[in-house]
């Protein structure tokens, strides 16, 4: 009776650390899918900024260029 015990505590060992190497499999593949997600989210969010700072230095560069030729055309008047 006394080795049954200690072979189910055996048993039961090999299963738990089954069990702890199958979470830990699994918590890292959650983790990088999590990070992958965030990672995507900050990059998009980085492009939408490039491009709002695109659109507004055009539309300066187009408020420039039309006061530069309203200016021209004035002293050319």
């Amino acid at each position: 009776m006394f080795l049954w015990r200690k072979k189910n505590r055996f048993i039961y060992l090999i299963h738990s650390l089954e069990n702890a190497t199958t979470y830990n499999y699994d918590k890292e593949e959650y983790d990088k899918e999590e990070y992958d997600k965030k990672l995507k989210k900050k990059k998009n969010d980085i492009k939408n900024e490039l491009n709002n700072i695109t659109t507004d230095v055009s539309k300066m560069m187009n408020q420039l260029s039309c006061k530069n030729n309203i200016y021209v055309i004035q002293n050319i008047i």
